[in-house]
């Protein structure tokens, strides 16, 4: 094999190593890059989680206090649990949340009210404060075993 030949395979072969050592880098930057962004979102989520549940004590302890009609904590305690542990909403006594949100669903809520006629807006809260009514010690319950439950 001629000198030549063997010098043009040597710089080929110097170029194909260069070539793969600055993919591999390359590579391992955006794996680095890749782990940072799920670590990040790591600690979004993790965040997010821990402010859905101080949100759910918080509601809890509203509903028992009488600051939140009954009906509007179970509706939001019940959106925030989906976010925190759903399979809570199948558990005694938690399933309440779901009852009130499944029968209140229906009702308009904030600019929806407003178009709506008044005479029918005063029958759907009657329904909704009778819902309160008849469910009030269970609400109450759920809200008592969500402020001792630990997520």
């Amino acid at each position: 094999m001629p000198a030549y030949l063997q010098w043009i395979l040597i710089l080929v072969g110097l170029a194909a190593c260069l070539f793969l050592g600055f993919f591999i880098r390359r590579q391992l930057r955006i794996l680095q890059e890749h782990r940072q962004l799920e670590a990040e979102q790591q600690t979004r989520t993790e965040a997010n989680r821990a402010h859905a549940i101080e949100s759910i004590t918080v509601l809890a302890r509203c509903i028992l206090s009488d600051q939140v009609e009954l009906s509007e904590g179970s509706i939001r305690i019940k959106v925030l649990l989906d976010a925190v542990d759903p399979s809570l909403h199948e558990q005694e006594p938690y399933a309440i949340f779901s009852k009130i949100y499944r029968e209140t669903e229906h009702m308009p809520t904030h600019g929806a009210r407003k178009q709506v006629d008044k005479r029918f807006l005063f029958k759907l809260d009657k329904q909704r404060w009778d819902l309160e009514e008849k469910y009030r010690e269970q609400i109450i319950d759920a809200s008592k075993a969500i402020l001792e439950h630990s997520f």
